[in-house]
């Protein structure tokens, strides 16, 4: 609605400014007309006085009075009848009657110089126009009759006839028509005003109108809306770039409130990871604790013995040191084991790859344990092709191996068997690591791969802080890899693990 009133008044000011210089135009032209109207009165009637003037003089002795004073009689006449009068009058003067007013004497220096007509328009007392027209009179042969004893030649200024016309009738004529074309203009004035408005308010409004309730639903958040114009003008261009940008905004706004959804689960989950990670740090605090206890309070109890004690005989400082020594070993593996772990979460961990010999790097593993498995005088069979290769994050498969064969050392029976199995199948490396002497119950199997998690009997007789397998199962999952337990009859568990090529 605003719009509408604006526009009204463009329209109003536009017309004006083009009505107003042709309105003043035409006044102009009307008072020229008044002018010009008078002019030829004035100049009809100076005509017709010269030549009633001429004939007088040529005719004396027809004619009683004399042209002067014929002229001065006609004038009265004239005047009687339509306010129109004249004057004839001259700076050499017969008459006193016919001496030159101001308005005359200008008129008469101007004839001298050779002008021939001398106008002016002026106001009388009564404020009224008065149209004063002077043309100058010669003396020709028939003159010579009265003048020449003036010394007047034929050609010489006599005088002149100065004629007023009042402007009153005429100016109210035209007065009257300029009234009757004011109303017509301002009848045409409204007349275009509210033809404009209609086509504008049919033409541009009503459409634009659309497409401001169309840009408020999109405001509002409703895509729904489509602007219906089908012409090929601007505005119809206008609605056709509004809906395209409809459309954009709309697959915008489904973006945007995608992404806002992707990122609030990113949020969720990241505080549910934050939640989970205080509980496996509490969780990993208490078992790091409980774990840490025993060996270390082994170390600082021999420790105190070594100090403090005088006589001590070699056997006793031997195993005491020997002692001392386990169970730092102990804290550092349980160290090394957290540590690992929390390397693993890294998703760079695994970018670094290269070509594993895979035998030599089992064999590694074995020899590196090699006290242990002659103190239990275990049967270890390494089943690995010696050309084996596979290209892999090195690290990780050491650690899956080094696991894997440390737990298999570690829980056997003395003068049991291990048998390590590793092939390339189809692309695919399958490690398989079996053992006797399994302390595990099939109930705790589904168990063990969970943190700190340590079978009954395990827990009793052996350290540890229960991650190793925790670490495998990180590793091959992070290299989308796969891991399963199975324990057999006689106490024999066996690990695969399947690893795929990337």
């Amino acid at each position: 609605m605003k719009l509408k009133i604006k526009i009204i008044l463009a329209i109003s000011v536009t017309l004006l400014i083009f009505l107003i210089p042709i309105s003043f135009f035409i006044y102009r032209y009307q008072n020229n007309i008044i002018l010009e109207k008078a002019k030829i009165e004035a100049e009809t009637l100076f005509r017709m006085l010269y030549v009633t003037r001429q004939w007088i003089a040529e005719n004396r002795n027809l004619i009683k009075p004399v042209p002067a004073v014929a002229t001065k009689e006609l004038s009265r006449y004239i005047k009687d009848y339509n306010n129109i009068y004249f004057h004839i009058t001259s700076d050499t003067l017969i008459n006193p009657a016919n001496a030159p007013n101001e308005f005359e004497k200008r008129a008469l220096e101007y004839f001298k110089t050779g002008g021939k007509e001398y106008i002016d328009i002026f106001k009388n007392s009564h404020n009224e126009k008065i149209y004063r027209y002077v043309r100058p009179l010669y003396i020709n042969k028939s003159c010579l009759k009265c003048h020449q004893y003036q010394g007047y030649k034929i050609g010489d200024l006599r005088g002149g006839i100065a004629i007023y016309i009042p402007l009153k009738e005429i100016s109210k004529i035209l007065e009257n028509n300029n009234i009757l074309f004011l109303s017509y203009g301002l009848f045409l004035y409204i007349l275009l005003l509210i033809t404009l408005t209609i086509l504008i308010d049919k033409l541009i409004l009503k459409r634009v109108f659309k497409i401001k309730i169309a840009a408020e639903a999109v405001a509002n958040g409703s895509f729904n809306s489509t602007i219906e114009i089908n012409s090929k003008d601007e505005i119809g261009s206008l609605a056709k770039s509004f809906n395209t940008m409809k459309e954009k905004i709309k697959l915008n706004d489904q973006y945007l409130e995608d992404k806002i959804k992707e990122v609030t689960q990113k949020y969720n989950d990241t505080l549910e990871k934050l939640k989970t990670s205080n509980n496996y740090k509490t969780a990993l605090l208490d078992s790091i604790g409980h774990e840490i206890r025993t060996p270390l309070t082994k170390v600082v109890s021999y420790s105190e013995i070594l100090k403090y004690a005088s006589n001590i005989n070699k056997e006793f400082l031997h195993k005491t040191i020997d002692i001392i020594y386990r169970n730092v070993c102990i804290l550092n593996e349980i160290f090394t084991q957290i540590q690992t772990l929390e390397r693993i979460k890294d998703s760079r961990f695994l970018e670094n790859k290269e070509i594993i010999k895979v035998w030599e790097l089992a064999k590694e593993i074995v020899n590196k344990h090699n006290n242990n498995i002659q103190d239990k005088d275990i049967n270890i069979i390494i089943d690995v092709d010696k050309s084996l290769t596979f290209i892999a994050n090195k690290f990780a498969i050491k650690l899956i191996l080094e696991n894997l064969i440390q737990n298999a050392i570690k829980y056997v029976d003395t003068k049991g068997f291990i048998k390590i199995t590793i092939n390339n199948k189809d692309n695919c490396l399958e490690i398989k690591i079996e053992n006797s002497g399994c302390k595990l119950e099939h109930s705790e199997i589904p168990k063990i791969f969970d943190r700190f998690y340590r079978g009954k009997n395990i827990e009793r007789n052996y350290s540890g802080a229960g991650l190793g397998l925790t670490i495998v199962k990180s590793i091959v999952e992070g290299m989308g890899g796969k891991i399963k337990c199975n324990l057999y009859e006689n106490d024999i568990i066996e690990f695969n693990v399947t690893l795929f090529a990337n």
